[in-house]
């Protein structure tokens, strides 16, 4: 038998075992032989052709000869990923790809900062996935062919809507930019709940902020939206939906260098130190962390207050938020990562 890769690897090697006294006739059909014609072993390079083939002729001394061959498939073809958006609770985020002579398995990878992680293992007969999307995260298809050479696809970012700051009476978002395919447009949407948005605003695909200097109360999520070609014609994506919550009826918010917040990451406590002259009453303090989709999480008040505030934050999972505490007309707005 002919040993060696079954897929037409860039460049391959086959063989067949050494026999003293024998000769070695090589035919490669859809490749070119670059070294070993002659010998028990040869070095093959493919090339894209619909019939791949290797075939060996063995004689011995008594030119007696035995034909060996090995069909050869063509090498499994990696999908590109077409969308990534998230899905309508603004908690997960949703990947497609088309299959076209996928691998049998495959992985789904995530990259945070420059760090690499396999999130689960997919099937060649899958083409979409819905992940928890617990941080930013960019993702891409990666598998290890037989030729021991690593198949990444394009990387692929969704739109996250991660900062809202206050300026007075206006409300500023800023969001990255799809990563996948050029966006002509992104649309901003407005409205009291993520189920009942409405269109309030467009700007062009390469700009990432918006400032609202019509802030209302009740209309407090906000959500971008853009259509993109993609391997799947032209699909919808939608940023996280972001819940300004409480702070967006509040009026200034203290610049970083007032206050002392710490450690950051946190694990169970967060400590907050604030200027001597902005302690505020005790009966107005309330804080919230808020996820990047914009739910919030561990709303409170704080009963008893001085210069240093302590929360706690044990029942966070880990992840990124933005912490929140607000009172009278003063608020401040702080990301943080929990451990």
């Amino acid at each position: 038998t002919i040993s060696g890769p079954t897929q037409s690897c860039e460049s391959a090697v086959y063989s067949v075992q050494a026999q003293e006294g024998h000769t070695y006739t090589w035919e490669v059909i859809g490749g070119q032989i670059s070294d070993g014609q002659g010998t028990h072993q040869i070095s093959v390079d493919w090339v894209d052709s619909d019939e791949l083939l290797v075939k060996v002729m063995v004689k011995n001394k008594d030119e007696c000869f035995n034909e060996i061959s090995l069909e050869i498939e063509l090498q499994e073809t990696l999908p590109e990923i077409c969308s990534i958006t998230f899905n309508d609770k603004g908690d997960a985020v949703i990947i497609s790809w088309e299959n076209s002579n996928s691998p049998t398995t495959f992985n789904l990878v995530k990259s945070v900062d420059g760090e690499n992680s396999i999130t689960q293992e997919i099937g060649s007969e899958i083409n979409e996935v819905e992940i928890e999307a617990d941080e930013f995260g960019m993702y891409y298809l990666s598998y290890e062919n037989q030729c021991g050479a690593v198949i990444n696809s394009s990387i692929v970012s969704p739109i996250y809507l991660e900062v809202m700051e206050e300026a007075g009476t206006s409300v500023k978002l800023v969001w990255n930019s799809y990563v996948g395919s050029e966006v002509a447009e992104n649309s901003i949407y407005r409205g009291p709940s993520r189920n009942n948005l409405e269109l309030y605003a467009k700007v062009e695909g390469d700009i990432n902020e918006f400032v609202d200097n019509q802030i209302s109360v009740s209309q407090k999520v906000y959500q971008i939206q853009a259509i993109v070609n993609s391997c799947l014609d032209e699909v919808i994506v939608i940023s996280n939906p972001f819940k300004a919550n409480d702070v967006i009826t509040s009026i200034s918010i203290l610049e970083s260098n007032d206050y002392l917040i710490y450690p950051n990451p946190v694990g169970s406590r967060l400590h907050i130190r604030l200027p001597n002259n902005l302690t505020p009453t005790a009966s107005n303090v309330k804080y919230a962390f808020i996820d990047v989709s914009g739910r919030a999480f561990e709303k409170g008040s704080i009963a008893s207050i001085n210069e240093k505030i302590t929360v706690n934050t044990e029942q966070l999972d880990s992840g990124i938020y933005y912490f929140v505490i607000y009172w009278d007309k003063q608020s401040f707005i702080k990301k943080i990562i929990k451990k």
